[in-house]
């Protein structure tokens, strides 16, 4: 992901969930209620390690942030098709997800 560009937008479908490989990300956040990336103010920034987008595509809610790249990034795409599969075969893990978005 080259810098300045958007991964997640405000307001879109949660299909997938990205961990950050390297590089952040900033977070602004829309309070507006417009999904305007022009009135979002930062609230944060995520760095390597870290999770994005994990929530929604769990719960099915929609994307509450854009998420800006900061720097040039590497993240892994995890869709929810592929959580789905692994946990119908590991059962023990679709708790542990629920216990994140929790």
């Amino acid at each position: 992901v080259m810098m300045g560009d958007l991964l997640m937008t405000q307001g879109d479908p949660s299909t997938c969930m990205f961990l950050i490989l390297t590089g952040a990300f900033d977070i602004f956040v829309d309070f507006t209620g417009s999904n305007d990336l022009s009135k979002a103010e930062q609230v944060d920034t995520a760095e390597e390690g870290t999770a994005l987008g994990e929530v929604g595509m769990l719960t099915g809610d929609r994307r509450n942030a854009f998420v800006k790249a900061a720097s040039i990034c590497e993240v892994l795409e995890v869709t929810f098709e592929a959580v789905q599969s692994v946990t119908v075969q590991r059962p023990e893990l679709h708790q542990l997800l629920s216990d994140m978005v929790q």
